[in-house]
Parts: C-alpha cells; structure tokens; sequence
C-alpha cells in the first residue's frame, strides 16, 4: 500500500477557469487564466509581469453558471516564465470578500 503525506494545509485543485484582477493601486483590469486553486492561494497564468508581494484584488470566474465568482485579495508569492511570454503566477489569499460571492 502506497502512503501519502500531504504537507499541505489545503488540498490544491485542478481548474481552468478565467480570472480578472488588478492591482491594488491601479483601476486597470487584466485578465488571465487560472490553474490551480486551494483554501489559502491560487496559481494563474498571465501576460503581465507582477512582482512578489504585489497586492491585487481577483475575481475568479467558475465554469458552472450556478456558482458566484470568487473575489479575494492576493498577494504574489512566486513568478515564473514561459516560453511562450507568459507568466504563471502563485499567489495567496490575504481577504475573501462575502458580498454575494462565494468564499471558501
């Protein structure tokens, strides 16, 4: 029998599902894709460069009409590059908001 130790606190989920977000001190909206998704953070890819520990409020869209988007504030904990030019992005979870959304 093949033993699992999940160091983890939350259980990582596979998704594809899009996301807008933006930084803290900006009103511009980008949008980009999200990969993986847990209790505390989330992974994305993007086209636009962040640098760690910046701050972005996100809204992340569910493949299933039935549930509400998810909006969180984030904060970037790693970035990685592409070949492709893009980015994928680690980020966790400082606030979920519960106005109408879902939270976790």
């Amino acid at each position: 029998m093949v033993e699992f130790n999940e160091r983890r606190e939350y259980f990582r989920i596979n998704v594809d599902c899009e996301i807008e977000y933006r930084l803290l001190n900006s009103d511009k909206v980008y949008k980009g894709r999200c990969t993986t998704l847990s209790g505390a953070g989330v992974s994305f890819v993007s086209n636009k460069l962040l640098k760690l520990d910046d701050e972005l409020e996100m809204t992340i869209q569910s493949q299933h009409p039935a549930t509400p988007p998810l909006r969180a504030h984030v904060r970037v904990v790693n970035v990685r590059s592409l070949e492709d030019k893009s980015f994928v992005i680690s980020a966790s979870m400082t606030v979920l908001h519960d106005d109408g959304y879902l939270s976790l």
